[in-house]
């Protein structure tokens, strides 16, 4: 990471990477979303499902070599390694597709209220670097325009001693979006764009307006190699019928490691796989 996105990522628990994808990279990825959504049901690959909560595809990065490539992204690519202290593994890579027919508020959480007090995701800074448990990159295959909805997240909120309390920056009744706070910030970012954060920061998401456009995006969650890696109940597992297909470049970034192994990939610039 460079000082100042060393610096901003530790301010905020966020970073928005504006432009982050060339214009061959977007292409290719916009074109291969085209190319699955046009794909019947029973005709998706295996391990790739529709899902209607949210609107999107589980496991939707596997579908082609332009959302795979992303996920080692030269943008991210030496921030994963100093934030899992160059222990990175690919815990999930699903694709969201949110519509104004199909879309609610998505309330404000964090991985704080998620995990109990033993499992909680740790954050820290250690000799000049930061350490981070549970990253999440999304990659925006659509604009977002100020009034659209979208992404909130409350910047600073991932080094708070405390729980968002229930009552703070909830829907209506009727599950409509709360009213503007200043704490609450709603991220609008372009095609091309990458947001990349730390789920101990608070995040959520308005609805979404508009009826003519969709919000589209690729989610790439990532976690140390060794996480879940002793544990029956594994987070996040990516099944082998959607491994089997990857690059080995892949597969070896979604491989469980120990800790006292560096994987071949770390010592590459991810840029080529």
């Amino acid at each position: 990471m460079t000082p100042e996105q060393r610096y901003l990522f530790d301010l905020q628990g966020f970073l928005h990477l504006e432009s982050a994808l060339s214009d061959a990279e977007l292409s290719a990825a916009q074109n291969a979303l085209s190319c699955l959504e046009s794909i019947p049901d029973e005709e998706l690959p295996p391990g790739i499902e529709r899902v209607n909560d949210g609107g999107g595809y589980t496991n939707g990065f596997s579908f082609d070599p332009a959302f795979e490539h992303l996920a080692m992204h030269p943008s991210i690519w030496p921030m994963l390694k100093e934030l899992t202290a160059n222990r990175p593994r690919l815990a999930s890579g699903s694709l969201r597709v949110n519509t104004h027919l199909d879309n609610k508020f998505l309330n404000m959480h964090s991985a704080r209220e998620e995990w109990d007090d033993v499992e909680t995701p740790r954050y820290f800074v250690k000799s000049g670097r930061i350490y981070c448990d549970f990253v999440v990159a999304f990659f925006y295959l659509s604009d977002v325009h100020p009034g659209d909805g979208g992404l909130l997240l409350i910047p600073g909120s991932h080094r708070s001693e405390f729980d968002k309390p229930v009552s703070f920056y909830e829907p209506g009744p009727d599950g409509s979006d709360p009213p503007p706070n200043p704490a609450v910030t709603n991220l609008t970012a372009k095609a091309g764009d990458v947001v990349i954060m730390t789920e101990l920061t608070t995040h959520g998401a308005l609805k979404w307006k508009p009826t003519d456009r969709t919000r589209s995006f690729l989610m790439m969650r990532y976690v140390p190699q060794f996480v879940g890696s002793t544990d029956a109940n594994l987070p996040f597992p990516i099944p082998e019928e959607v491994t089997s297909r990857l690059s080995p470049k892949t597969q070896e970034l979604i491989a469980f490691q120990p800790r006292n192994v560096i994987k071949n990939i770390v010592k590459e610039n991810g840029s080529d796989h």
